[in-house]
């Protein structure tokens, strides 16, 4: 059963914070799958050093490097919803999300597809929470195959 708007539209009332998507327990590895898993996605993305465009890198080591004297985003988007990864620990992939952009079901719907599939792709489950506050959890969707968001709130 998919979530209905009604069930969590409250959670994206625009109120000058983001929300956050949480893949805990992160190690290398996943970093890696979740970096194969982006071009292989529907969603379109590009990578920003200190603001501006620049090359993708591909590669975990690289970006982590690369992060350590400028400041990287990967912007994973699709139909005007964007999820912005800052690359901020190898322990966790986070990733956030502006409420402004998810307003109706059919935005939700792609936060719900993005939540699946890369739960899937990197073998860990997401959790979609306000921001920086992890225990505070929205929608949480299991890595399992086949399996579909659920809403908390």
């Amino acid at each position: 059963m998919t979530i209905i708007w009604n069930q969590v539209k409250e959670s994206f009332i625009a109120d000058g914070s983001l929300r956050d998507l949480y893949f805990f327990g992160s190690n290398i590895e996943n970093w890696k799958l979740f970096l194969e898993a982006v071009p292989e996605s529907v969603f379109r993305y590009s990578l920003y050093k200190n603001g501006e465009p620049c090359e993708i890198l591909m590669n975990i080591e690289s970006i982590f490097a690369e992060k350590e004297n400028s400041s990287l985003m990967l912007d994973i988007e699709k139909e005007g919803v964007s999820f912005n990864c800052h690359f901020f620990v190898e322990e966790e992939i986070e990733l956030d999300i502006s409420p402004k952009e998810v307003t109706d079901q059919s935005s939700l719907n792609i936060v719900l597809e993005f939540m699946a599939y890369f739960s899937q792709a990197i073998g860990l489950p997401c959790v979609l929470t306000y921001e920086n506050m992890p225990q505070h959890i929205i929608i949480e969707c299991s890595n399992e195959t086949g399996s579909v968001p659920t809403a908390i709130t």
